[in-house]
């Protein structure tokens, strides 16, 4: 649900939440997963590919595209520090300012220059409420953007202010899209 409002000329604020939750229709949820000392596992009658992702430049900034969340052990073969499981329940919130380009020339193309902060975390279904909020991985930065006719394009510099261990962070990231947090 993202928001948008114009506060002066050309400053903006925005704020952004996302909320999923996936429990299977006629399944009960069974605890742990392929390898329980995972961080808050996934459990298993979830199929993988009906799972939510979180991390990217259009879900949760400073961290790579699916980098935070569950993940394999990094001794299995796959992507280095593990691949990705995904999770049952995931939430995100995103604050952004949004003010003019201090380029005339570049502002007048459209440039722009944001502030924001993001926060979010993605568990198994199983997971309490209390790890769910408390857990939360965020950042904050500053960035350029510029609209296309195709979609916003961002440029990045986050700094993590709280991540897990197996997250997978990215200080710098260049995004394309519809939509962002």
């Amino acid at each position: 649900v993202p928001v948008f409002e114009s506060v002066l000329p050309d400053v903006s604020v925005g704020m952004s939440l996302n909320v999923g939750v996936l429990c299977p229709l006629g399944q009960t949820m069974s605890p742990g997963g392929q390898d329980s000392k995972d961080d808050a596992a996934v459990g298993s009658s979830s199929s993988i590919s009906d799972r939510f992702w979180l991390g990217g430049p259009m879900q949760l900034r400073g961290f790579h595209h699916k980098g935070v969340g569950p993940r394999t052990s990094p001794k299995l073969p796959g992507a280095k520090g593990g691949d990705a499981l995904g999770g049952d329940v995931t939430w995100s919130v995103g604050y952004s300012l949004g003010l003019p380009f201090p380029h005339a020339g570049l502002h007048a193309a459209g440039f722009r220059c944001q502030l924001y902060a993001n926060a979010g975390n993605l568990c198994a279904y199983e997971t309490s409420f209390r790890t769910l909020l408390y857990g939360a991985r965020a950042s904050v930065g500053c960035g350029i953007v510029f609209p296309t006719p195709v979609g916003r394009i961002e440029a990045n510099f986050s700094h993590v202010l709280r991540a897990n261990s197996r997250d997978q962070q990215r200080r710098f990231q260049l995004g394309l899209g519809m939509e962002f947090l």
